[in-house]
């Protein structure tokens, strides 16, 4: 079974028993907090990914590091995910629980990579924009790519838009390649 079935059969298992216990909101809380501390330290992905390290040593990691600030319900999911050795898929099971969450509750995460900090009223006219255009309630995530001359890119899932002036440049240097080939034959 490939990683992406797994990791959804383990993710749509906990969202239905936390809607099950009335914990949806709780547990969802705790699985961003989870998913924000992994995505941001590679040395705790490291650990849970060794061999060499035992099943109980990687608990009581978790466990000394999310214990005072999660729900014992998300605890006995990180040990039972550790149990399974199914480690190597957490983050995962994590981001699909989150895709999935977005999903029941009509969100879409939309990354805005842009070459500037925008101001809030250039983020929330780009909000209310995409909400309009998806229908749904859109969560952005900012990040800064200096490397962008100016002007932004959005991914929207699979899809990537890319609105920069360097990429504008490169199509018009492209078309400008792709006359000079015609003309010159």
């Amino acid at each position: 079974m490939s990683s992406y079935n797994v990791s959804t059969r383990y993710a749509k298992a906990l969202i239905d028993t936390s809607v099950e216990k009335n914990s949806f909101e709780q547990v969802s809380n705790d699985v961003q907090l989870i998913f924000d501390s992994l995505k941001g330290s590679r040395e705790l992905r490291s650990v849970l990914l060794s061999p060499i390290i035992k099943e109980e040593k990687k608990v009581a990691i978790l466990d000394e590091i999310f214990k005072s600030k999660i729900s014992n319900e998300i605890m006995n999911f990180l040990k039972f995910i550790v149990e399974k050795n199914r480690e190597d898929l957490l983050v995962d099971i994590l981001r699909r629980y989150i895709d999935l969450k977005n999903e029941k509750l009509g969100i879409v995460e939309v990354d805005v990579i842009s070459g500037y900090e925008m101001t809030d009223d250039q983020k929330m006219k780009l909000g209310a924009k995409l909400e309009e255009r998806t229908g749904k309630k859109v969560v952005l995530n900012y990040s800064l790519d200096e490397d962008l001359i100016g002007g932004f890119k959005l991914k929207l899932k699979d899809t990537v838009i890319d609105a920069s002036v360097k990429y504008q440049l490169e199509k018009l240097k492209k078309s400008f390649i792709d006359e000079n080939m015609i003309s010159t034959n």
